[in-house]
């Protein structure tokens, strides 16, 4: 539903440029840039218009999803389904994250119409597990309506091992092949700062704010590194409540803390950090990945992940002394931050193999690998 600047549509837009290198694709999208546009062929679909936010959330409360997507699936269907019939395609694919599901709607629709084996490929855990979606009726209803769907699935993608069994366990009666497409990260590679010439330590959140990802351990611990070096700043970037930092306005008030919205554009806050700070649920055997901490692995500074036992990151990301680890309290926060700043200026070599595995090329290589095996070309 989105190639622009969503999160899943950056990570959907990196995935779909890298998969040129393997394999032929034609794109339905209502919302894509110029950029991919022009370098890719578009079937031209309907623009894809939600309901007043109050007759939507009611319906959504009342059905388990949201009807705006149903109807654009189903006008997008009748608009290209000839054009699909006729095309001459291996498969297709539906490219799904949590909050737009009107792609699984017409993938289904498609596959059947053309008589294409159909992959579904969701960088988010569908439904969300409860943590994320406190409201269990509302995600029972939506459980329901994505079971009819998933399960006629011939492959179901995620985006880390974890996630994968998280729906292995949640659609117990899907049958097909699971497998993984891991984020695909930034490929830009930035300048390691000379810790010779650097008065202060600038640690940045390139992310949005919401859920259980609770930033009151990460301030805790900031105030602590602040007290003991004065000119340290943490910086911000995405969307976020006003009532985040309260109890830490002073931190606000005097520039410690410096707060921007979000904006698709980061290499300046990239360029100026020392320290790159990934937040994960304050949850223990979470599975998110987030897209951020993908990002992360392509320069050159340390990383700073916060997340509980069992965390995709922990898991995944272990072992490597760039990536220092701490769980969601504000004295191991602190002392994280003292030994993710001791490396400034140190050369980041200890992540290359792990960068090549979120490398676009290297994620599309392998779904299309696998696609190649599950279609039978």
């Amino acid at each position: 539903m989105d190639l622009a600047n969503l999160a899943a549509g950056i990570v959907f837009r990196r995935m779909i440029a890298a998969m040129k290198d393997y394999a032929d694709c034609e794109i339905i999208c209502p919302n894509i840039e110029d950029s991919i546009s022009d370098t890719f062929h578009c079937i031209p679909c309907p623009p894809y218009k939600r309901l007043p936010y109050r007759i939507e959330k009611r319906l959504q409360d009342c059905q388990g999803y949201r009807i705006s997507e149903s109807y654009w699936a189903g006008s997008t269907y009748r608009k290209v389904k000839s054009t699909v019939s006729r095309g001459g395609y291996t498969a297709i694919v539906s490219f799904v994250s949590a909050a737009n599901f009107a792609p699984l709607y017409l993938g289904r629709k498609l596959a059947k119409k053309a008589r294409l084996p159909w992959i579904v490929y969701s960088v988010d855990a569908i439904p969300a597990p409860l943590a994320w979606q406190p409201n269990e009726k509302l995600r029972n209803k939506l459980y329901r309506r994505l079971d009819k769907f998933v399960s006629q699935a011939q492959a179901l993608f995620s985006a880390n091992p974890m996630m994968m069994q998280y729906e292995q366990k949640t659609f117990a009666h899907f049958k097909g092949y699971s497998g993984v497409v891991l984020t695909p990260c930034d490929e830009a590679v930035t300048y390691n700062p000379d810790a010779a010439h650097h008065s202060t330590v600038t640690f940045l959140y390139a992310g949005s704010l919401y859920g259980p990802r609770n930033i009151d351990a990460l301030l805790a611990g900031f105030e602590q590194y602040h007290k003991k070096h004065p000119e340290a700043r943490l910086v911000f970037v995405g969307n976020r409540y006003s009532t985040d930092f309260t109890g830490f306005e002073q931190l606000l008030n005097s520039g410690a803390i410096e707060c921007h919205d979000f904006r698709a554009e980061m290499a300046a806050f990239y360029e100026q950090a020392d320290v790159l700070i990934d937040l994960n649920a304050d949850i223990e055997n979470d599975v998110f990945l987030s897209s951020k901490v993908c990002n992360y692995l392509s320069y050159n500074k340390s990383i700073l992940t916060i997340s509980e036992d069992g965390s995709p990151v922990r898991t995944l990301f272990s072992g490597v002394e760039s990536i220092v680890h701490s769980h969601h309290h504000a004295e191991e926060i602190f002392l994280a931050m003292e030994k993710a700043a001791a490396m400034i200026g140190q050369a980041i070599d200890d992540r290359t193999e792990l960068r090549h595995q979120f490398m676009p090329h290297s994620v599309a290589e392998k779904f299309c690998r696998d696609l190649e095996v599950l279609t039978g070309r």
